[in-house]
């Protein structure tokens, strides 16, 4: 929701133009000094030029305020829906792969274990492999926590940046 939902609500709120009840014209003449004077067909109170009161454009106005912001949250929650189930599916299907890779990598173990005993004896070739097994998984670890520090926090941010898109334009609509 960005330029274009605020320009649309804009426009919302800019209400059809109605028929005054009165409209009492002074200083006929040259045109410069003439002053309409127009009374809501219903209430009989002062009208804007657009043919509603003031009040009438405020609570419209805090009407489409509510929505947006009813819109800019359900944007949030669809966002969020749509990654979870993203995450959800990527990480299960990176546990089969890594459960898989976990199984063959202990085929592998076994194999070098068993080829190291044939030069060594079978629980100093077991002690090697582990070490070594030790030593490079402690290298991803370190590697894996850097790249987490790295990752930006998950969250909403088409719906965040919207929102920030549509709060400046209000701001700058109000200054003119």
């Amino acid at each position: 929701m960005g330029k274009s939902s605020v320009s649309a609500m804009a426009t919302a709120v800019q209400p059809e133009i109605t028929t005054p009840d009165s409209v009492e014209t002074r200083g006929e003449g040259s045109g410069r000094e003439r002053r309409t004077s127009i009374e809501h067909t219903t209430t009989g109170r002062p009208s804007t030029v657009r043919g509603n009161s003031t009040a009438d454009l405020v609570k419209h106005l805090s009407e489409q305020i509510g929505k947006l912001a009813r819109e800019e949250v359900r944007l949030a929650q669809l966002e969020l829906i749509r990654m979870g189930k993203r995450v959800g599916l990527g990480i299960g299907m990176f546990s089969g792969g890594g459960l898989l890779a976990l199984y063959g990598l202990a085929c592998l173990v076994a194999a070098a274990v068993i080829g190291l005993a044939t030069a060594v004896a079978a629980w100093l070739a077991a002690l090697i492999i582990g070490a070594g097994l030790l030593a490079v998984a402690g290298v991803a670890a370190l590697a894996g926590r850097a790249e987490l520090r790295k990752a930006p926090t998950p969250g909403p941010d088409r719906a965040v940046n919207g929102v920030r898109a549509d709060i400046k334009e209000i701001k700058e609509n109000a200054r003119r």
